[in-house]
């Protein structure tokens, strides 16, 4: 007994295809959706799939019909529609089923199609040389997990909802030229998803426009594929030989909170980012000066320099690190409901509220330094310390050349944070990673409370360093590439080349 809860896949054959052609994507989809019902609508006569069955058409029946007589037939079920020839993922139903249980008002999911402009991850022709599956390694890397509304139904693919069928069918809107705005008019949306991709082989379709296509040429003006279409279009200009492998793409996504500082963590973030190619990649910026290292908040697609996607003044700015703050945890949780977050990684507190540890998510916080434990970041004061209570926080304060980035925060500030971060390391979901484990033996020396914290050691990767040759006779040249600051480490190098 079919699922009546589950989509019924209606594979709309106009033309002539060849039924062995159209069994094999049956297989596949299959392979990947072993519960699949397909039903095959088109002229009499076509075969039906193993399983399935079929439902008889006119010839020149439009994707509208298909919908129309495959939902008076079974009303309660959602439709996965696809026109015969369209190559797709083998789990493209799964794909497009995603978008609807992120939103109960989308009525129809629909993918990026090369069919029609409006819906093409093109910026202009596509490539003569690219395949569908050298496109889908591409975007699987370039998708921001982006889903939009279009004002166009395509007339390839798309999941529809059956409340939002019933609707239009109830009205006789089904099968209107301006569906999409019919939807509209009801209370759903028709959306685009930027993570899966149906090519038409067919070359580009006419799509039949509202009466009134301001719509049309108002969104085109403003294309929310625009930075997609951008990254893609450079990416293909290698060539196939270019061509990533293929990975998943419905991919984790992954936050990472950090400072703007650059240096060695704006590097390791960096390096992350593009050696990690099975996620998505976040990264969320706070950005200020010496009065407050948090005026705003700017989150970016990766690492890299590009332009933020969303940016943030911070109505409270927050001088060093806040405890709480209520704009900064709405923000962390648009991030996180809008981008679909699935672990944050905190790699420096700077210029962010405590809040980032507790955003509900599985939570990884890299030790870089610290901070925010230690204010001077080094726990370095005269010595390694093993101890940090209120008097010596106000000494370090008052005497240590290395506690220089918060002189203007009292120490009572920084007892208080201290006690929050504690609390909140403590927490399930949270985990603690460093490069080595002499981090957490000074970390639980001083905060004896996150002994149990899970805690992983990484060490830090490095290219091998070539061989160099015996040095001249004479004296030994070094080069120290960096900052020689004091909070750098200078007063070790000099002590190292004392002799």
């Amino acid at each position: 007994m079919p699922d009546p809860t589950a989509p019924l896949v209606c594979l709309h054959l106009r033309e002539a295809v060849e039924v062995a052609a159209a069994q094999r994507a049956i297989t596949a989809w299959r392979g990947a959706l072993p519960e699949l019902e397909i039903l095959v609508a088109g002229p009499r006569g076509t075969p039906a799939p193993a399983s399935g069955g079929t439902l008889p058409l006119a010839p020149e029946a439009d994707m509208a019909a298909a919908l129309a007589a495959v939902h008076a037939a079974q009303p309660q079920r959602d439709i996965a529609y696809v026109r015969g020839g369209a190559e797709l993922p083998d789990d493209w139903v799964a794909l497009l089923a995603r978008a609807l249980r992120l939103d109960p008002r989308i009525g129809v999911a629909m993918p990026l199609c090369d069919a029609l402009q409006l819906f093409s991850p093109y910026a202009g022709a596509r490539p003569g040389w690219i395949q569908p599956r050298q496109l889908r390694s591409w975007l699987a890397r370039v998708s921001r997990d982006l889903m939009f509304e279009v004002p166009l139904l395509l007339p390839v693919c798309g999941y529809f909802r059956a409340q939002a069928l019933a609707e239009l069918a109830a009205t006789g809107s089904l099968g209107a030229t301006d569906a999409a705005a019919q939807l509209r008019a009801h209370g759903w949306s028709a959306v685009a998803c930027d993570w899966t991709f149906a090519h038409w082989p067919g070359g580009r379709l006419e799509a039949s426009l509202p009466p009134e296509d301001a719509d049309v040429r108002a969104f085109n003006a403003h294309h929310p594929l625009g930075l997609l279409r951008r990254q893609l279009a450079d990416a293909l200009s290698g060539g196939p030989a270019v061509v990533p492998p293929p990975v998943p793409a419905l991919r984790p996504v992954q936050l990472h909170v950090t400072h703007s500082w650059g240096g060695g963590l704006g590097r390791w973030v960096r390096d992350l980012c593009a050696a990690d190619g099975e996620r998505h990649h976040l990264v969320l910026r706070s950005l200020g000066d010496w009065s407050a290292f948090g005026h705003r908040l700017a989150l970016y697609a990766g690492a890299g320099p590009g332009v933020a996607l969303r940016e943030w003044r911070l109505d409270f700015p927050i001088r060093s690190v806040a405890a709480t703050h209520y704009h900064y945890r709405r923000i962390l949780a648009e991030i996180c409901n809008e981008f679909r977050v699935d672990l944050v990684v905190v790699s420096s507190l700077i210029g962010h509220s405590l809040d980032a540890l507790d955003s509900g998510r599985p939570t990884l916080v890299a030790l870089h330094d610290f901070f925010p434990f230690c204010p001077a970041l080094s726990i370095h004061f005269g010595e390694v310390c093993g101890n940090c209570d209120r008097e010596r926080l106000g000494a370090c304060f008052a005497e240590n050349p290395l506690n220089r980035y918060f002189a203007d925060s009292a120490p009572e500030h920084w007892l208080t944070i201290r006690a929050r971060y504690l609390d909140l390391l403590r927490r399930p979901g949270v985990r603690m990673v460093a490069p080595s484990e002499a981090v957490f033996r000074h970390l639980r020396q001083l905060a004896p409370a996150i002994a149990q914290v899970p805690a992983t050691v990484i060490p830090n990767g490095s290219s091998a360093l070539p061989r160099l040759p015996a040095p001249p006779a004479g004296r030994l040249r070094l080069l120290v590439l960096g900052s020689l600051a004091e909070q750098k480490g200078v007063g070790m190098l000099r002590a190292a080349l004392a002799d």
